[in-house]
């Protein structure tokens, strides 16, 4: 059939819309329109082998199709090569490819590409030179973008002055906002400031409640605070 109406159907296999989920079936509809260069076809064709779905797991073989949806202009495919040559078992580790990956990705508005790159510059991890302020800037494009992970990094270099101004105010405002999204790390932050009074008023009561939110989010140390205090 015609190349696209492949990958149509392929997605309703993957998704069982329309039609009852068979991910084998969306294999190989992905794999006729990705050969017919429908690029986002060779995208969900690569997500496929990289998570087993449908397939057997097959990182080394997902790097193709990565490589060819990303060279059809599918940033998503860019930041996930960059994910892969930055650390996979059965890909040869390329942080040079990395870099250039992420960069091309974050600049093409994939945020979680700008996040995976703001640790490198952070932490001067080769062949990337540290610059503090820098990786700020990429932590805020990736918050920015509503990663919730990157803003508790942004708030923690706020926080500490970390090779940037410190800002408190907006760094428990970071804090908070992340908390509210379910990230537990925030939530346990957030309860550390409010108990001490560091940077807000001390209100125990609230402390208590973001201990609790951050032990339903998954942290054991706020589990742990709230087992203390009761």
């Amino acid at each position: 059939g015609e190349p696209r109406a492949c990958h149509s159907r392929a997605l309703m296999w993957r998704d069982g819309v329309g039609t009852a989920k068979d991910a084998a079936k969306a294999v190989e509809g992905f794999q006729k329109a990705c050969d017919s260069s429908v690029g986002p076809a060779c995208h969900e064709l690569a997500v496929l082998y990289e998570t087993g779905r449908g397939t057997k797991r097959d990182f080394v073989r997902a790097v193709p199709l990565y490589g060819k949806a990303c060279n059809a202009g599918d940033v998503r495919s860019c930041g996930r090569l960059g994910r892969l040559y930055n650390g996979t078992p059965g890909v040869e580790i390329d942080k040079d490819q990395a870099i250039g990956f992420f960069k091309q990705a974050c600049d093409g508005g994939d945020f979680a590409s700008c996040g995976a790159l703001a640790p490198m510059y952070e932490f001067g991890e080769s062949p990337v030179i540290r610059d503090l302020p820098k990786a700020a800037n990429l932590f805020k494009k990736s918050c920015d973008g509503g990663i919730q992970s990157d803003c508790f990094s942004l708030a923690r270099m706020l926080r500490d002055g970390h090779g940037i101004n410190p800002d408190l105010p907006k760094a428990l405002a970071l804090f908070t906002k992340s908390c509210d999204a379910g990230l537990g790390t925030a939530c346990f932050e957030m309860a550390l400031h409010t108990e001490t009074g560091k940077g807000v008023p001390i209100d125990r009561d609230r402390a208590k409640l973001f201990y609790e939110k951050a032990c339903a989010a998954g942290d054991k140390r706020g589990c742990d605070k709230v087992r203390y205090q009761d």
